[in-house]
Parts: C-alpha cells; structure tokens; sequence
C-alpha cells in the first residue's frame, strides 16, 4: 500500500512520514488505507460519501476512523501548521466530544429539534467603534448601520436586560460567552458590571477588541478584562504608520504603541491576580499590510503575548490579494512556519487559517456548502439591540438578513430554542464566516454519519483521553 497524501500537505511535512508508515502498518485493507488516506484529504466528507470516492465499504471505513482516531502521528499532522485542515479538525474533536458527553443533544438534532450551543456570541456595546478598519464589518458608518438597515429592535439592551440575559443563558447550559462585534464594547461604560456577573457565574469569557479603549479606563474595567479568559486584540500591523492607515486614525495619536503600552498592564495585572487570561493578538491580511507578516510574528513575540492568529479578509470587504500579493505572503507564511517549529517565538502560539496554510502548501481552498446554516446551534449572536441572529455576521449591519432572525430580546431563553426550531437557514449566503462555514461542514458530516450509525465515539476526531494530548 501507498498511501498518497499529496492532496493533503506539502511533501516537507515532517509529520508526514509517520503518518505514511503508520497507515501502511496498520491499515486492516487496502480499501481502509484508501479511506483513511481520503479522511485526512477531507474531513468533512460524509462516511458514505467517502466510501463511494475510494471504492470502500462503510466497514472499512469504520476500520479508517478507527485507525485515524488511535495514532498519535495522524495526531501531530492534524495539529500541525502543515496540516489545511486544522482548525476544522479542531472544531471537530470538541463536537464530538460534547456529543459523547451529551447524547441527548445528537438525539434532538437527528429529530429535527432545536438546541443551544454551549457558545453564545453577544454585542454589548452602544452599537458604534471608534475605528474604521478598512478589512472590518464596520468599515462603513454612514450607509451601513443599524438605523439604515433598520435593525434598532426597541433600542439597544439596558444594562439589567444584558445581565437577565447572560444569566438565563447560563441556566439554560450555555458555558462560554465570546463579546464581539456590534462596534467596539469597550465603548460601554457598563462592561465590568456584565463580565463581572458572568465570571461569578462560572462562565468562560472571550473578548475581542482594539484595546484603545482602555487608555481611560477605570480600575474596575482593567481587573474585569485581566480577569477574562482570553481577550484578542486587533493589531493589524506592527508599525504606526501602516496601522493607521487601516483603523481611520491620526498617525499622530500614536494608537498602536498605545494599544501595544495596554498589553503590556493587562500581562502584568494577569500575573498579579493569577487569572487564567490567555492575551493575543488578531491580525487580517489585506493588501496594504501583505509584506509584514514577518514583521508582525517578531512585533508579537516582543510584545510577550500568548497568541498571535493570522487570518486573511475571507468575506471580501476589502480587495482581494493580487497574485502577486498572494505569492509574497506564502513565501512569508512558509518562513514563519519554519521559525515556529524551531522555537524561534519561544512560547508565542502562532495559528494560520485552514486558507492561509493551504495557500501556503499551495494547494487549492475548497470550500464545502451544505444544505442547510446550522451555525446558529454553533454560536447565535445578539445584537447591542436584542436581536438574535443565527451567527455574527448576520448580527451585523452590513450582512443582516432580517428573514434569518430567530428572536428579539429580552425574551425567555426557550422562547429564543423555539423560535430557532422553526427558523430555517439555507447555507446559500454570498459572505460567511470562515467559522461558520467549518460548522456547517463539520455539523452535516458528523449528523450524516450518525444518520447511518456511526456516532461521535467511532469518528476518527473523537479522543477517549483528551487530558493527555497536547493542545490543538
């Protein structure tokens, strides 16, 4: 047998070669070989379906599953940077894992009924940002609002209403709250009081944000944040100039080396709490910064945070990257990766997009649609004005689409489930997130396979000892 993985990573993969001979040792047929070789190409591919690509039976497809979820260097492939489908490998493993755990949400999902994820993204801000950045959804302030796209609802959400809000949320089993969106929540003058009731209610909490904001902070909004647990800055350059040119601001304001001074205080409040905040940065490739990458990997690895994710514009609100462009950020992309598995950014995390590292392995991007949005059993999101949206990007004024709408709040939680049931998404939108469409792949693959009696503990992402794997 000889498995060809070409369509899966570049031929420099180190992983690769144990990967090979694994599959070639313990493979129970040539047939099962082929599958697990197809599995790795794409993991999204229904059991039946990848059956029928590599002429096995749903059998040997079993016997590929259960090779693929026992070796450990299919293991380091798939976390590796070399591997294009990471980060829906990822997705993946904590599906099923939260399946294996909950049967019944599989069983109500297979019945056609309604579930609430254990995310919930929610937009807490006064529904503004005091930037412009040219790759982000609120780019435009003028045409695209929420007055303009008549999206106000009753107004945005009190203070009292959020907290109602989060805590019901919680009653009802969700873990993880991600703010983000709906403009700049920093611009709140209320956060604190929210995340404050939602770290006392043993939720986890993520924030995405500029961090200019904090420059006028009060001492109760710095502790609250260090206190989180992870928070994601958009740095989207590691020079004044360059960044002031994509966020809107003055050059002579100085916004990065400010933002840059506030990363430093929330590591050394961290540190002095002993809070389990894991502080990083978001960077999103786009023409006018396509050459400082390299730099950005060194300005972060300076800067001593604990992540750096390097995305690129996917849903096109900016230019896309000419061919040229697009060749100097994978000769970028390569030479980071290389640094990175020598240790050259000590403990900094560096994570590409499953696009970015395609591009760099130069290999095409296939992106997988489905019948039906199920993102919104994934992470729905509320707006600053209650509106409950199916995900973030149809939470926001330039991509809304009030038909998805599943709910306004302040409402009762199972009010929300109910009307989530009967609200059909068609996976058919023009932009998606890079999340959610992984979610709507990794969600039909994994209830199709169920469909046909291969459930979460006999897929090839499920881990029956998680606590003994490095993290992915």
């Amino acid at each position: 047998m000889n498995p060809d993985l070409a369509g899966i990573c570049t031929p420099g993969c180190p992983e690769l070669p144990a990967v090979i001979a694994g599959i070639q040792r313990t493979a129970a047929s040539i047939a099962a070989c082929r599958a697990a070789v197809g599995q790795l190409a794409d993991p999204t591919r229904r059991a039946v379906e990848l059956a029928s690509a590599t002429g096995a039976t749903l059998e040997d497809v079993r016997a590929a599953y259960s090779l693929l979820r026992s070796d450990q260097a299919v293991g380091a492939l798939t976390a590796s940077l070399f591997y294009p489908h990471r980060l829906t490998h990822r997705l993946a493993v904590r599906t099923t894992a939260e399946w294996a755990a909950e049967p019944a949400r599989l069983d109500r999902l297979l019945a056609g009924q309604p579930v609430l994820a254990k995310t919930v993204e929610i937009h807490p801000s006064r529904g503004t940002c005091n930037y412009c950045c040219a790759m982000c959804l609120w780019s435009d302030k003028t045409t695209l609002t929420y007055a303009t796209q008549g999206l106000q609802g009753r107004g945005l959400l009190s203070t009292q209403q959020w907290l109602d809000t989060i805590e019901d949320l919680r009653a009802h089993g969700v873990q993880t709250l991600v703010i983000s969106g709906g403009g700049e929540a920093l611009l709140n003058p209320d956060l604190p009081v929210i995340l404050r009731r939602a770290r006392e209610m043993g939720l986890r909490t993520q924030l995405y944000t500029t961090g200019y904001n904090l420059r006028r902070a009060a001492p109760d909004v710095w502790e609250e944040v260090a206190r989180m647990h992870q928070v994601r800055l958009s740095i989207h350059s590691p020079t004044e100039a360059t960044y002031a040119q994509i966020t809107g601001l003055r050059v002579e304001l100085r916004a990065l080396r400010r933002v840059s001074e506030h990363a430093r205080r929330l590591l050394d409040l961290r540190d002095r709490l002993g809070s389990p905040l894991r502080l990083g940065i978001g960077f999103v490739l786009m023409a006018v910064n396509h050459r400082e990458i390299v730099a950005m990997l060194d300005f972060a690895a300076e800067l001593d945070v604990d992540f750096l994710d390097i995305r690129k514009d996917e849903v096109d609100v900016t230019e896309g990257l000419s061919a040229g462009e697009l060749a100097a950020v994978r000769r970028q992309l390569i030479d980071v990766r290389d640094r990175a598995r020598r240790g050259d950014y000590g403990a900094l995390e560096v994570d590409f997009s499953d696009e970015l590292v395609s591009l760099a392995n130069d290999r095409p991007v296939v992106r997988r649609r489905t019948h039906e949005c199920l993102a919104k059993y994934v992470r729905p999101t509320i707006s600053p004005f209650g509106i409950v949206a199916p995900c973030d990007l149809k939470a926001e004024p330039r991509f809304a689409a009030s038909q998805f709408n599943l709910a306004l709040m302040p409402q009762p939680t199972g009010d929300m489930l109910d009307a989530m049931g009967r609200t059909f998404v068609p996976d058919a939108c023009a932009q998606c997130m890079p999340s959610s469409r992984t979610a709507n792949a990794v969600y039909a693959k994994l209830l199709g396979d169920a469909r046909e009696g291969i459930g979460p503990c006999d897929q090839p992402f499920h881990d029956p000892a998680p606590h003994v794997r490095s993290r992915i």
